[in-house]
């Protein structure tokens, strides 16, 4: 039986290596932009009421 030669073990680890990052990065891209679609139209269609507090600043406070 042929021993495979250390490079070519090599480049079939780095290649593994490679396509693992690729993918984790290509999924963590796509979460990304579906989150964005998410919240945009999450912001477009929103129909509650939006109350917005103000307060007032006094001397004693600052």
């Amino acid at each position: 039986m042929r021993k495979k030669s250390t490079w070519l073990v090599r480049v079939v680890q780095y290649k593994q290596i490679l396509f693992k990052l690729l993918y984790t990065f290509l999924v963590a891209f796509m979460l990304g932009v579906s989150n964005v679609i998410n919240q945009e139209d999450r912001t477009i269609h929103d129909t509650r009421f939006k109350i917005e507090k103000q307060q007032d600043q006094t001397e004693e406070e600052n």
